[in-house]
């Protein structure tokens, strides 16, 4: 469920989107499929 956030702290989340998108890039290079795909959840 989602939350109203103040608009002036979307860069922090944008970054942090970002930062698990790489992460779950790397884990499913690595053959790491629960994690790229926890990874997933957390950066959409």
């Amino acid at each position: 469920m989602s939350k109203p956030v103040n608009k002036s702290l979307y860069m922090n989340y944008l970054q942090k989107a970002e930062e698990m998108l790489d992460v779950a890039e790397y884990a499913a290079k690595q053959s790491k499929n629960n994690a790229a795909v926890t990874a997933s959840v957390h950066c959409g």
